[in-house]
């Protein structure tokens, strides 16, 4: 495997080159009008999985362990690498990055929360929990994800679970939106459909399957808990159970998300484009990074936080394994396969700044505290297989993941996922198509297209109309993002 390092030019830059890049596109394939579908040989199905602060650091020893059999797999078929990221490494930032091929202050959702004092020019409170916030939601999107591109161009998509997608918009296949609402008890269900949130699920005529399949997995919960877990002791202190009680939301969700997205893949009415998405791999480091790398912490193995939870990230990368296998074995073969993750994880930097004594004395005032961190923004995780990926060949059996190769960035994966599936690529898009991870055999079968923009006004003017609605239970999810330490409260 090659290294290749690079970061995406500014828009302005490529809009510049725009016009010479369409010279060359339209004489090697033409240009394609909206609505054209794929050209040439019928590409195979796609499926795009995203798993959340995916770390290489702990799937590398795994996958020698030959406890991720499933992506090992994937490796050895295919391409792997780092996908270089941004600063600061916020969830609903970077995969829209990814979604669109642009960066934050192009496509609009530049972080979590939309700051209503700054937005108006009011003065922010001199607390921060007094400030006044709502969540982003897709209709503050100003750019086109690859699931609207692709419905435009005669391409059905599935697409479950992605970051600020409430409410669903209306694609041409079925939207599962991350929707964030209010559970019956009063509590928090990020990533949940509820009954009583309309505009989760598009067509809103699936929305009583993806209800069953929520249904069935709140029955499982307990059980699909201590699968990661582990059999827990009765006496856990009010603190550790805080700690896994706040992990519990995000199970259900990837649980719920895997579910609906196999049974999609499975059904005769599959779509051509799957992509769906596992956050708990992010949400349970940042947890329990400590117990997980207890050495940087300064923490025995004898101690009780490691004992109690020294395996729960491990688990849970075991975990995301298995989601991916079922995928998998319900999309069957041949199929093009793309996984994705946002950034990796690690301990905090003041651990490795001041020491195991700083986390120690942290960890012991403040005891619901995260100590798994991605602020210095470590590349996240590419893997890519399928007939139309080169094999990129293995990594030294001892690989780090500094030593693994630079395939891509965040901004390329919306490009790539529209090239896949035989839809034209903006030219003046941020992102770009790493075509040198696809085999040449199935180039040329199935050529690169472009066009000069995907932007509509009409489409941008309808979404800064709409923009502004407040999500359902965003109290709640505010206070959750507060608790991961998400949000400044200076």
């Amino acid at each position: 495997m090659t290294s290749r390092r690079r970061r995406p030019p500014s828009r302005s830059r490529l809009r510049a080159a725009a016009a010479g890049l369409l010279l060359v596109g339209a004489a090697a394939c033409g240009d394609a009008p909206r609505g054209d579908g794929p050209a040439g040989a019928p590409p195979e199905p796609l499926l795009v999985v995203g798993a959340d602060g995916l770390e290489w650091d702990v799937v590398l020893p795994l996958v020698r362990a030959g406890r991720m059999p499933v992506l090992a797999g994937l490796m050895e078929r295919g391409s792997y690498g780092l996908l270089e990221t941004m600063v600061p490494t916020q969830s609903p930032r970077i995969w829209n990055t990814m979604a669109t091929g642009e960066l934050p202050e192009e496509h609009g959702i530049l972080g979590f929360v939309v700051d209503l004092d700054a937005a108006a020019g009011r003065p922010r409170p001199a607390r921060g929990r007094d400030r006044e916030l709502r969540l982003y939601t897709s209709r503050d999107r100003r750019a086109k994800a690859f699931w609207n591109v692709l419905g435009e161009h005669g391409v059905r998509s599935d697409t479950i679970g992605w970051w600020t997608t409430y409410p669903a918009e209306e694609v041409a296949g079925l939207m599962v939106a991350q929707c964030n609402t209010v559970d019956r008890a009063g509590g928090m269900n990020k990533g949940s459909v509820l009954r009583d949130t309309p505009g989760a699920v598009h067509p809103p005529e699936r929305e009583a399957e993806v209800l069953a399949v929520l249904d069935a997995v709140e029955a499982e919960l307990d059980a699909l808990v201590e699968s990661v877990f582990g059999a827990l002791p009765p006496d856990l202190d009010e603190d550790e159970a805080w700690h896994v009680e706040s992990c519990r939301w995000s199970l259900r969700a990837d649980e719920t998300y895997g579910r609906v997205a196999a049974a999609r893949l499975a059904s005769p009415e599959r779509s051509a484009v799957t992509a769906v998405y596992f956050g708990a791999t992010d949400v349970l480091a940042h947890h329990f990074w400590h117990a997980h790398d207890a050495a940087t912490h300064g923490l025995d193995a004898d101690d009780r936080t490691v004992r109690l939870f020294g395996s729960v990230v491990a688990r849970a990368y075991e975990r995301f394994d298995a989601q991916l296998g079922a995928l998998l074995e319900a999309a069957g073969e041949p199929l093009n396969v793309v996984v994705v993750a946002d950034h990796g994880h690690g301990p905090r930097p003041e651990v490795l700044d001041q020491g195991p004594g700083w986390f120690r004395e942290r960890h012991g005032e403040h005891p619901r505290t995260k100590f798994g961190d991605h602020r210095d923004a470590p590349p996240g995780v590419f893997v890519a297989a399928g007939p139309a990926f080169a094999r990129g060949g293995p990594a030294p059996a001892d690989a780090r993941r500094d030593e693994l190769p630079r395939l891509a960035h965040v901004a390329d994966v919306g490009p790539l996922v529209l090239a896949l599936a035989g839809v034209p690529v903006a030219a003046d898009t941020t992102g770009s198509v790493p075509g040198e991870l696809l085999d040449p055999a199935w180039l040329a079968a199935h050529p690169l297209r472009t066009v000069p923009t995907h932007d509509d006004p009409a489409w941008r003017a309808a979404r800064a109309a709409a923009a502004g609605d407040v999500v359902p239970g965003s109290d709640e999810r505010l206070g959750q993002l507060r608790d991961l330490g998400y949000l400044d409260e200076d």
